[in-house]
C-alpha cells in the first residue's frame, strides 16, 4: 500500500501512526503525503530501511510486534480493542494491502 491508496485500510494505518505520534493528519483513509511521511519516521525510528513511505512487508511487520493485529477490517469506526484491560488498542490491518 503506497500513495494513492484509499480506503479502510489506509485508514486503519493512519489511525496506528497518529495513536504513535507520528501522524496528524485526518483519518480520511487517503494514502498522501502525511501519510507517506509519517511512514517514513517509523522507518527511521524503527532502523527500517530503505526508507520508502510505503506500507510494506517490513512496516506491517514492525506494527505487529508492537501490538498491532493483522487481518480483516470492514467498516472502520475506530480501534478494534481486543479485550477491556489492555492500555493499548489493537489494530487490524489488512494483510492483502501490503
Amino acid at each position: 500500500m503506497g500513495p494513492g491508496s484509499t480506503g479502510s485500510s489506509v485508514k486503519s494505518v493512519q489511525w496506528a501512526l497518529k495513536d504513535m505520534g507520528l501522524y496528524g493528519g485526518q483519518l480520511d483513509g487517503v494514502f498522501g503525503s502525511l501519510t507517506s511521511g509519517a511512514i517514513q519516521k517509523f522507518e527511521r525510528y524503527n532502523d527500517i530501511t530503505p526508507w520508502t513511505g510505503k506500507f510494506n512487508k517490513k512496516v506491517k511487520d514492525k506494527m505487529r510486534l508492537m501490538g498491532y493485529k493483522t487481518g480483516g477490517l470492514a467498516n472502520f469506526t475506530g480501534p478494534a480493542w481486543l479485550d477491556g484491560t489492555k492500555a493499548r488498542p489493537e489494530l487490524v490491518l489488512n494483510s492483502r494491502d501490503t
